[in-house]
């Protein structure tokens, strides 16, 4: 099964073939529906915040590409855990 930022649920397929030396290439199989979504009209990356005591904490940033186009401010959701050896990921 894959999942990312921008992909909902996805099981692929891969038909393994020790001949072929090209790229790898995976059929998607089953992926779920999200209805008026389109990842197209989005981006994802990766960036660092710092803490109070100078620790870099890692973060994904989804947003979508008109706000990119447009600049400024734009509305956000903040969600994330990490501590006690435990982490939420999406």
């Amino acid at each position: 099964q894959f999942t990312s930022y921008l992909y909902p649920g996805s099981v692929l397929h891969y038909k393994y073939d020790p001949s072929h030396a090209g790229p790898h290439v995976f059929d998607t199989f089953k992926q779920s529906k999200v209805p008026g979504f389109d990842p197209s009209e989005f981006v994802t990356y990766r960036t660092f915040a710092t803490s109070k005591d100078g620790t870099k904490v890692p973060l994904f940033v989804t947003r979508s590409k008109a706000s990119l186009e447009r600049g400024g401010p734009c509305p956000t959701i903040l969600y994330g855990y990490g501590g006690f050896n435990i982490s939420i990921t999406p």
